[in-house]
């Protein structure tokens, strides 16, 4: 599996991408700070922030006697984290996403509102839309920039025609993005009878957070997404409203299309979205598990 090429590269053994802390067989080559060989409170509150949510790790936590286990566990933690985001960033061929999947959002936009008897259908983004934190969201000038953020799931291997009782084995993680649409593009499109492909697909489009484990997740059709621009709440919605639920989702997405390791699948929108201006400061994330923040700069469109 290219995870475990991964783990290769990164030095750590791909066991620690989807199971428990194993302290035999974690990697002996990063040696604890001699700094912190007796400071077990401060490496301990590390291995907490940076575990988040994870009952696995805490609870191995837990279990550490002395400040080179605890070391372990963080270093652990870090691994299997750098392995979730280099699966997106590195091996990710593409990005599907779904439309009109929460009620509300399909009224504020003028659509029929949705049903779970319907299917749901699909568009696409490149990989080029994929964006960090650290790099700014770009504006094309003119086009009318909107906000929608998302429940992220990221295909953990090859799979095609998913059982949806089988469905989550499918998901390696999650993550939070904002599927940034030029509404002006999509609005013309439409009216022309045309895809609106465009509209979705300007480099910097999808900013994403960082990789969360699926064990992270106690239950990701309870997750509360929100979104601020400029310290304003704009959008907060639950995932449980979502008209098709995550295994539909992956049940419907693998039906005719292969999905490969690193895919991403987006869940959905709920209400809210409203526009992006040059200078605005977007932060989005899910309650209580990760957060994110980026920056907005116009794109004239100049040449490069």
């Amino acid at each position: 599996m290219l995870v475990t090429q991964l783990a290769c590269q990164h030095r750590v053994p791909a066991v620690l991408l989807t199971d428990g802390i194993d302290f035999s067989v974690y990697p002996t080559n990063v040696p604890l700070p001699q700094e912190t060989a007796h400071d077990s409170k401060h490496i301990r509150q590390g291995a907490l922030h940076c575990i988040g949510a994870n009952t696995v790790a805490a609870s191995a936590l837990e279990r550490c006697e002395n400040s080179a286990q605890a070391w372990q566990v963080l270093m652990a933690s870090r691994a299997r984290r750098a392995l979730g985001d280099a699966l997106v960033s590195k091996i990710s061929k593409k990005c599907l996403a779904v439309g009109r999947n929460y009620v509300e959002h399909a009224k504020e936009m003028g659509h029929e509102v949705p049903s779970v008897s319907q299917e749901p259908f699909f568009f696409m983004k490149p990989t080029t839309c994929y964006l960090r934190e650290g790099r700014p969201i770009l504006l094309p000038i003119g086009s009318e920039p909107e906000h929608e953020v998302e429940l992220g799931l990221v295909i953990a291997r090859r799979c095609k025609r998913v059982p949806r009782d089988a469905a989550f084995s499918f998901i390696a993680g999650y993550l939070v993005c904002i599927d940034v649409t030029a509404r002006r593009w999509q609005r013309e499109a439409k009216a022309k009878g045309l895809p609106w492909t465009l509209a979705k697909s300007a480099d910097s489009f999808l900013p994403m957070s960082r990789f969360i484990r699926r064990e992270e997740v106690h239950d990701p059709q309870r997750l509360w997404l929100w979104l601020k621009v400029n310290g304003q709440l704009r959008q907060r919605g639950c995932t449980v409203d979502m008209v098709h639920d995550i295994a539909s989702l992956v049940h419907y997405a693998s039906r005719w299309m292969t999905l490969e390791e690193g895919d991403i699948i987006l869940t959905g929108t709920p209400a809210g979205v409203g526009p992006l201006l040059h200078g605005d400061i977007v932060e989005a994330g899910i309650e209580e598990l990760v957060s994110m923040k980026f920056v907005c700069e116009t794109d004239t469109g100049s040449p490069i």
